[in-house]
């Protein structure tokens, strides 16, 4: 189901799987399978790992 659920937004169609309409994700949401942000992306800071 998440191959499924992520393709709206692997093919640019919206930036957020919430954001497609025609998906089944929103019923899973409803019944606690998924969380609403589910493969929300996390930007994060660069690290300067291994420096100095």
């Amino acid at each position: 189901m998440d191959y499924l659920h992520y393709n709206p937004v692997k093919h640019q169609l919206v930036k957020q799987i919430k954001d497609w309409p025609y998906s089944t994700f929103h019923r899973y949401v409803k019944q606690g399978v998924y969380d609403e942000n589910w493969a929300v992306e996390v930007l994060l800071e660069p690290c300067d790992f291994g420096d100095g």
